[in-house]
């Protein structure tokens, strides 16, 4: 079975949702996990309705749980076929044990929150 997390996220500026002035600690905060997992091997594919809106579109569960919900209550994360969370990003302590790997505190990393060019 695939150990990929799948995060569908609401319509953003960009990948991320980290550029611009006022950037959402919450956004900042995934964007700075995930790269982090990243480095331990761990993937997380991230899928933003404006940038992806065909994974929406082709992925039965995501479009099941969108004819029954409002897109406001975006992000969903999946893992294992299944929806593990609703309407907010998984926690630190979360994905620590979802990929069974040790995190630091995003208080102590750099102020780097991605690999792109405008952060």
């Amino acid at each position: 079975m695939e150990t990929i997390l799948y995060m569908y996220e609401p319509a953003m500026c960009c990948e991320t949702g980290v550029c611009g002035v006022a950037t959402d600690p919450e956004l900042l905060r995934i964007s700075t996990v995930i790269n982090q997992l990243a480095k331990k091997g761990c993937i997380v594919k991230r899928f933003n309705l404006a940038s992806h809106p065909m994974e929406f579109a082709n992925n039965e569960l995501v479009k099941d749980w969108l004819n029954s919900h409002e897109i406001s209550a975006l992000p969903i994360s999946i893992w294992h076929g299944e929806i593990i969370a609703e309407g907010r990003y998984l926690t630190n302590d979360e994905l620590s044990q979802l990929f069974n790997v040790p995190l630091e505190a995003t208080s102590n990393m750099g102020s780097s929150c991605c690999d792109c060019e405008s952060c």
